[in-house]
């Protein structure tokens, strides 16, 4: 009876987790699409250090930042690069089919040795959401933040 007991507590530890899974904590989705790219969906802004080391397992280098309230990052926090990708191919773009915090990457356009640096913020208030991204060759410096005017 007792190894019934325990062989069954040890399938509800392993089975409950993934019929469960973790979406429903999640803060973030990541969808491999068949196309190569990858949508992202934020759900909450947090874990931004556990979704880049999420983007990093699929070749995508990334520093994200989430923004205080009416914050923004002061300039370019890097070399940034100066060459924009084919036309008719974005790097980044938001979903439009999807829920408002969700945007795609194109990988491949992103070269050895770039950083894609995503700067993400929300208005508390009204619900609206910005991106700014763009590539940085070598290291990427910290955020500093600064008061953003433009954002309400």
């Amino acid at each position: 009876m007792a190894v019934a007991i325990a062989a069954v507590a040890a399938l509800t530890a392993v089975a409950v987790p993934t019929l469960i899974g973790s979406e429903a904590t999640a803060a973030y989705a990541v969808t491999r699409n068949a196309d190569g790219s990858i949508t992202v969906t934020i759900k909450e802004f947090r874990e931004a250090d556990r979704l880049q080391r999420e983007l990093a397992g699929d070749g995508v280098r990334t520093d994200i930042t989430y923004l205080p309230q009416h914050k923004r990052c002061a300039g370019v926090r890097g070399t940034e690069v100066d060459s924009a990708p084919p036309p008719h191919q974005p790097l980044v773009w938001p979903e439009r089919e999807r829920p408002v915090r969700s945007f795609k990457i194109s990988p491949q356009l992103i070269e050895p040795g770039r950083t894609l640096v995503l700067e993400l913020a929300e208005s508390h208030r009204t619900k609206l959401w910005k991106l700014k991204f763009y590539l940085v060759t070598g290291p990427v410096g910290p955020c500093v933040f600064e008061n953003d005017p433009y954002w309400n």
